[in-house]
């Protein structure tokens, strides 16, 4: 992703977050991933890959008690050399540190086993699609390097046409998965928001998150919120109450709340106007780069 902390950036990564887990629970198809078994086990795990790569940190993981697939999800549409690393590393992930990781994961309440015979890494790019592909083919050199180089470790998904997630390039272990993903699943036009924080836990993420879920409640009473509760409510990696408290610290800096103790934040009914308007201040605080990818690499 770019570098900087411009609320834009952050916003379209967190937007395409929920454009690829709309096609978990597809609202239009039986295709989605819930409906051929899969469940979605955690947002942002980390894998112990000890013998090999050391710790693996894919965006989600999708379980349907054989098959874990680990997924890497990308706002707009450059193909970064750090995406090619990412990928070979998910590829190497073994069965004994998929089961591992199983093991810490509540999988019971699915019904699942945590047996693990097959991962299968995938990469998603929220910005490509057919069109750009073929370009990036056959018309842009560096972009065809890449992905060549990508498509060795992973399947690359992308967006295609009326809001379908569909396989672009390369290909899955399991023949009957790539089938299913070459046929697409359908996406949400307007993507439910699952995941309301960037893989990295920026702060403004965060202030953004607290607000709209704590903070839109003080419309008649004061509602408070501690580290503790934020770290329950979201099972994210790293998570570290510092974080939180820079997170109260600068909803309060903007008037959207009262950081009241070290550990806790106080939302008042007359914070309610800063409050909703908490995207707009973050994105004047934070500055307006553009969004990664959204220009092209390779035009």
């Amino acid at each position: 992703m770019s570098t900087g902390r411009s609320w834009s950036r952050q916003k379209g990564e967190i937007d395409a977050y929920n454009a690829f887990l709309s096609a978990y629970q597809s609202r239009s198809s039986y295709h989605g991933f819930s409906e051929r078994g899969y469940r979605l086990t955690n947002f942002f795990p980390t894998l112990n890959n000890r013998h090999t790569s050391g710790t693996i940190e894919p965006d989600f993981s999708l379980y349907d008690g054989e098959t874990l697939i680990l997924a890497e999800v990308k706002q707009g549409k450059n193909i970064e050399p750090r995406d090619i690393d990412q990928a070979e590393k998910l590829d190497n992930v073994t069965l004994d540190a998929a089961e591992e990781y199983m093991g810490k994961v509540d999988i019971g309440r699915f019904g699942l086993s945590g047996e693990v015979y097959s991962v299968e890494p995938l990469i998603y790019y929220d910005g490509i699609d057919s069109a750009y592909m073929e370009k990036c083919r056959n018309e842009w050199e560096n972009c065809r390097k890449r992905l060549v180089e990508l498509e060795k470790h992973c399947p690359v998904l992308g967006r295609e046409g009326d809001r379908r997630l569909q396989l672009l390039a390369g290909s899955f272990g399991s023949q009957e998965l790539t089938e299913w993903i070459e046929y697409g699943i359908k996406m949400s036009e307007t993507p439910r928001v699952t995941v309301s924080m960037t893989d990295s836990l920026e702060i403004e993420s965060i202030a953004v998150s607290i607000c709209n879920i704590w903070g839109q409640r003080a419309v008649s009473e004061s509602i408070r919120v501690d580290v503790s509760q934020l770290r329950t409510h979201f099972n994210y990696r790293s998570l570290e109450p510092g974080r939180v408290q820079s997170a109260f610290k600068l909803i309060d800096e903007l008037g959207a709340g009262d950081h009241i103790k070290k550990r806790e934040l106080e939302f008042k009914p007359k914070h309610m106007p800063e409050i909703l308007n908490i995207e707009t201040s973050v994105s004047q605080r934070s500055g307006n780069g553009r969004r990664d990818g959204e220009l092209g690499e390779f035009v």
